[in-house]
Order: C-alpha cells, then structure tokens, then sequence
C-alpha cells in the first residue's frame, strides 16, 4: 500500500509530465505551420503584372510592372515575391 504522500508526488510527476509533453507537441505544430506559409503561404506582394516599390519612409505600393515610378519609389529587389 502507498501512502498519501508517494501518491500525491505521483501525481504531480504525471501532471507536469503531460503539460511538458503538451507543449512540446504545441510547439513543433506551430513552427511546422509557419514554414508551411501560414495563412499567407499563398499571397504575393503584388497582384500579376504589377511590381512592389517602396520609399525612403518605408512605405511601399504596387506599380504596373516596367512603369515610371513617382518620386521617392524604388523598385523592390526581390520583385514580387510571396509574403512571409
């Protein structure tokens, strides 16, 4: 017979057992969904036929590819790409 105390200390192994061994689990899906894309795996920058550019305040837009850029626009090196 075990006494109340092995039993409870038993316990208490199984439980932080199972929430390590569920946290483990919980983090391989999540690094297993980010390289799958996520919820963007399948979104471009840019609709097809248009290209992104940026400016010198970070911000950027899509212009129809081999187009005059306005001002302050640079083409994107990486052309069009698909979102991270």
């Amino acid at each position: 017979m075990t006494t109340p105390t092995a039993r409870g200390h038993f316990g208490a192994t199984l439980l932080t057992a199972g929430l390590a061994a569920a946290a483990a689990m919980f983090a391989i899906a999540l690094v297993a969904f980010i390289n799958s894309g996520g919820l963007l795996g399948d979104e471009w920058a840019c609709e097809q036929g248009k290209a992104p550019a940026t400016n010198e305040v970070g911000g950027s837009n899509c212009f129809d590819e081999g187009s005059t850029l306005p001002k302050g626009f640079t083409w994107d090196v990486g052309g069009n790409h698909r979102l991270p």
